[in-house]
């Protein structure tokens, strides 16, 4: 199986709309997306305290 490639800056684009969905008050995401997000923001030494905090607010 071919690794996937991410572009950094189109994982920045995706990280600042779940907070944007967070911070107008959407609660509504998709979790595995979420989870797989924040593991590729990770991989790539991004800040993801904020999804995270998402991620647990949503419980």
């Amino acid at each position: 199986m071919q690794e996937a490639v991410f572009n950094k800056e189109e994982v920045i684009r995706l990280i600042n709309f779940y907070c944007q969905l967070a911070d107008n008050g959407i609660k509504e995401y998709d979790r595995e997306l979420l989870i797989k997000l924040i593991k590729v923001a990770d991989d790539l030494n991004l800040n993801t305290d904020r999804l995270k905090q998402i991620l647990n607010d949503e419980k």
